[in-house]
């Protein structure tokens, strides 16, 4: 330890000196070979930057994920999977984040075929190809005939026939099957892969074969319980049967095996938001409130871990707006709605949802002239599912028959009504089954414009 200012000083040694003479004389050589173009590094010239590797991307994928930043872990596996074809765990990691993120028109028509690759592909791409399919059947599009061609779908044959023509409903049955058949091929493959039962129940549920779907769920957690897919198959398989409480509890264990997936609380909230209005047709509006603020709250962490998603805002916004505002006829709780709808919007000016549920909430409030370009913007950016395509038209054709029905300068109220009550009539033949609420007020708006 030094007690002065400064270090005391040393006497130099001979030795000393001469190391430091030959050190001189060999930096002055160094110089001289550069000079005379010798290939020495030059010292001013920018240090090469290694290449990333897959497994570096990979890792990053990792633990972007761990903290629930799916959109960032997307863009590493995708680079992950660039850097090495044929790393199968980063095309299964990217291709289910991209699923869930509801962007199945991508993985099918980029790694559909990369997926079922005798040679490459394996029970995990298998599997993960079938939760592909399965959740695109229900946005399923005349777009993609080809890719769905490509997979095996259907076939060329069936769309050369002189009868053939594209429907959505049957597309989507179609989807779901080849879904559940590549899973089955998953299993056959590993027999002890729990995301082959887990996506395989969720197909089998889709087919309303309900007893099936729940032993594959139940196969799928027994192999593994700390996945979040197996607990929120099960979940799926009890919300889609109804059982909306034991649907929240398997929702619980998905969040517990990765707590800050924000698609996981919009689950949950659902289903508290179903529960609540069972309630409310039961005329038990005190708890029916309960389980709505429920949602809320769950809607609200999925802001907190995804401030950026709309899905989350646009959940809020109709369960402000319709649930405990329309059903409650607290026209205040429906404006809140609206304010949230609106940040859905600014979240994302894609989101065709969010304009449908805004469209209905101003219909509530009776603000037609709002609420014709909410559902008219929802309609023409595309991807609702048929029976809010459908409820949309029909709020749309009675919009302009109110409003047009008090315009002196318009003769008939149906003038542009009748082409949205004709619109959803249309419409019905797309629906997995048949709506007799939907079909009967399609069927008043064309009476009263008849």
């Amino acid at each position: 330890m030094y007690l002065g200012s400064q270090k005391p000083r040393r006497r130099d040694s001979p030795w000393r000196v001469l190391v430091l003479v030959i050190l001189v004389i060999g930096g002055v050589l160094v110089i001289r070979a550069q000079l005379r173009g010798a290939r020495w590094a030059r010292p001013f010239h920018p240090t090469p930057i290694p290449t990333r590797t897959a497994e570096s991307y990979f890792d990053e994928g990792e633990a972007l994920y761990d903290e629930g930043l799916l959109d960032e872990a997307i863009a590493a596996y995708e680079n992950a999977f660039r850097a090495d074809p044929e790393d199968n765990i980063a095309l299964v990691r990217l291709v289910r984040l991209l699923t869930i993120r509801h962007r199945t028109d991508e993985v099918l028509s980029q790694f559909g075929v990369r997926l079922q690759d005798e040679e490459l592909g394996d029970a995990r791409t298998l599997a993960v190809l079938g939760m592909a399919l399965d959740w695109h059947a229900v946005v399923n599009t005349e777009n993609l005939l080809p890719v769905y061609i490509e997979l095996g779908v259907i076939s060329d044959e069936d769309v050369q026939a002189e009868d053939w023509e594209y429907s959505r409903e049957r597309m989507a049955r179609q989807l779901v099957r080849t879904g559940h058949k590549m899973c089955e091929q998953a299993l056959r493959l590993d027999s002890d892969l729990p995301e082959g039962y887990a996506y395989m129940a969720e197909t089998l549920a889709d087919r309303e074969r309900f007893e099936e779907a729940l032993a594959a769920a139940q196969t799928a957690v027994e192999l593994n319980p700390n996945l979040p897919d197996t607990q929120r198959a099960l979940a799926y398989v009890y919300e889609s049967q109804g059982d909306y409480e034991l649907a929240v509890q398997a929702y619980e264990n998905a969040i517990s095996a990765h707590p800050r997936l924000s698609f996981l609380y919009i689950a949950i909230g659902k289903n508290y938001r179903a529960i609540g209005f069972g309630l409310v047709l039961e005329g038990k509006q005190d708890e029916a409130r309960l389980h709505f603020d429920q949602a809320v709250a769950a809607f609200g962490e999925a802001i907190k871990l995804d401030p950026s998603g709309p899905e989350s805002y646009d959940e809020i916004g109709w369960t402000f707006g319709h649930y405990m505002g329309y059903l409650g006829g607290d026209r205040e709780m429906m404006q809140r709605g609206v304010d949230y709808l609106e940040d859905a919007i600014a979240q994302n000016p894609e989101y065709a949802l969010a304009y449908r549920h805004l469209g209905q909430v101003f219909y509530f409030l009776r603000n037609y002239e709002e609420a014709i370009p909410a559902f008219e913007q929802g309609l023409e950016l595309g991807g609702l599912p048929p029976a809010d395509v459908i409820q949309s038209r029909i709020m749309l054709g009675w919009s302009y028959y109110i409003l047009d029905l008090d315009n002196e300068d318009i003769e008939d109220p149906c003038t542009h009504a009748v082409e949205h009550f004709r619109a959803a009539w249309d419409a019905l033949d797309e629906l997995p089954q048949r709506e007799l609420d939907l079909e009967s007020m399609a069927r008043q708006g064309l009476d009263e414009c008849k």
